[in-house]
């Protein structure tokens, strides 16, 4: 049985400082080695993608050093702007935006999100499973392990929740 570790944390953690030397930094790689080795994972997967890390003026995540140092598959598996724009995806900034200027109250604005969310999910969701990897950690936002969890076990995965959002112990 294929087997998905879910590790929630905030973007900002996951893809860490510029020259990765900080204590959380430190503290994350080490989180990620750890589960890593004591669960035999074959694939890193991030909800991430190399658009984002452009943005922020970042080579590489926490996660894709540590696949290198232990010879695991790394993957992005965030949608392009382009893929979001096929998929109808929207980012959440930009919907709240909208939801001020068109008028609308907040459960329309909840559902409009929700139904992003869920394409963006299941977009993952879909890329981890071409890869056809036992055993995959992965690294997400922490608003989405909830919904990564359900949707997993519904593809057939066994689920084990890692961390719903890590933080780092001098935060």
């Amino acid at each position: 049985m294929r087997t998905l570790f879910l590790f929630g944390t905030a973007h900002s953690l996951q893809i860490g400082t510029r020259l990765k030397n900080s204590v959380s930094d430190a503290q994350l790689k080490s989180e990620f080695k750890n589960h890593c080795l004591n669960q035999e994972v074959d694939l890193i997967a991030e909800e991430m993608s190399e658009e984002a890390l452009m943005r922020e003026g970042i080579d590489q995540t926490i996660a894709q050093i540590v696949g290198e140092e232990l010879g695991i598959s790394h993957l992005f598996c965030d949608p392009s702007s382009q893929v979001r724009a096929e998929l109808g995806i929207s980012d959440t900034q930009r919907i709240r935006i909208d939801s001020i200027i068109k008028g609308w109250d907040k459960s329309k604005e909840s559902e409009v999100i929700s139904i992003s969310w869920d394409r963006r999910e299941n977009y993952i969701l879909e890329q981890i499973y071409k890869r056809s990897s036992s055993n995959v950690l992965l690294i997400c936002g922490s608003n989405h392990v909830e919904a990564f969890s359900q949707k997993a076990q519904s593809k057939g995965y066994l689920v084990n929740v890692v961390q719903r959002d890590w933080e780092s112990k001098n935060a």
